[in-house]
């Protein structure tokens, strides 16, 4: 059954997830990451590098192209040097766009690596800072001014804190958070006691449970 976070009080939350404001052990959290996984969006899946290459050619100027150096072939099959030569820039076109999607792709790769953000958890009863991709449910995480919320939490407690969900929900304006219990048909957009993946914290701080990581 699914859970709707909102709809139960702190307490009903922390005792679903099996945790406590101390955190979660060394040990649980690696069978947490064990069983969900790391705390990242689904990668798409990759095309394999032959489609990549034969996508090159999918141009109406290369059509013309080809068209032409079979046209040329057909009516001089015995003088294919014009069409030979038309087929090697077509090929070397393609190796050469090839070659700029691969390299465009390992740059966006390094820039992935470079953007891993961190965050301040509560493991064993003691503050320490984690990679964001290393969270697991039940996780406690501390949100202060200009973080990026690094998985969907239910609000523990709040101090002051407000949120930037215009991402999510285009509101330009911050939503001040709290940890009050919610009906269960509240719209996400009015949802005060959580704060979803991707959003930011305006200002003030709060402290919450992470219900649910990656996607």
């Amino acid at each position: 059954m699914t859970i709707t976070w909102h709809n139960i009080s702190t307490d009903e939350a922390l005792t679903e997830l099996e945790v406590t404001k101390s955190g979660l052990s060394t040990d649980e959290v690696e069978q947490r990451r064990s069983k969900y996984g790391e705390n990242k969006l689904a990668e798409p899946e990759q095309t394999p590098g032959w489609i990549r290459f034969i996508s090159q050619y999918n141009d109406p100027l290369n059509y013309l192209l080809i068209g032409a150096a079979l046209v040329a072939l057909l009516i001089h099959p015995d003088e294919p040097g014009d069409a030979i030569f038309i087929f090697m820039v077509l090929t070397a076109n393609a190796y050469f766009g090839y070659w700029q999607e691969g390299q465009a792709e390992q740059a966006m790769e390094s820039l992935k690596q470079m953007s891993i953000s961190q965050c301040v958890v509560v493991r064993n009863d003691t503050d320490m800072e984690v990679p964001t991709q290393e969270l697991v449910p039940g996780d406690i995480v501390n949100l202060y001014e200009g973080l990026n919320v690094p998985a969907d939490l239910r609000i523990l407690e709040s101090y002051q804190c407000k949120i930037d969900e215009s991402a999510l929900t285009g509101e330009s304006l911050t939503v001040e958070k709290n940890s009050k219990l919610l009906g269960e048909d509240t719209l996400l957009a009015d949802r005060k006691n959580m704060a979803f993946m991707g959003t930011c914290v305006a200002s003030g701080r709060a402290i919450g449970v992470v219900v649910s990581t990656g996607m």
